[in-house]
């Protein structure tokens, strides 16, 4: 069985948020309640016991979508 850092390729690098459904995200909750930007998604992003920047990256969201109201 492949230890958990064969199994994640060593290149990976971080997904990006297609720009159609960017677009489908700011048109149902408005420009402020969507991100993209690399340091908002930082600072959404939670990982325990993660031991690399390439495994990080692999799980790590494309973007933040907050709801427009409760």
């Amino acid at each position: 069985m492949p230890d958990s850092e064969s199994r994640i390729r060593p290149d990976v690098s971080p997904a990006r948020l297609a720009p159609s459904a960017k677009r489908v995200f700011v048109e149902i909750l408005g420009q402020r309640n969507v991100s993209d930007d690399p340091a908002i998604i930082a600072g959404y992003s939670w990982a325990t016991g993660v031991p690399s920047l390439q495994q990080l990256n692999a799980i790590r969201p494309v973007a933040v979508v907050l709801a427009s109201s409760t």
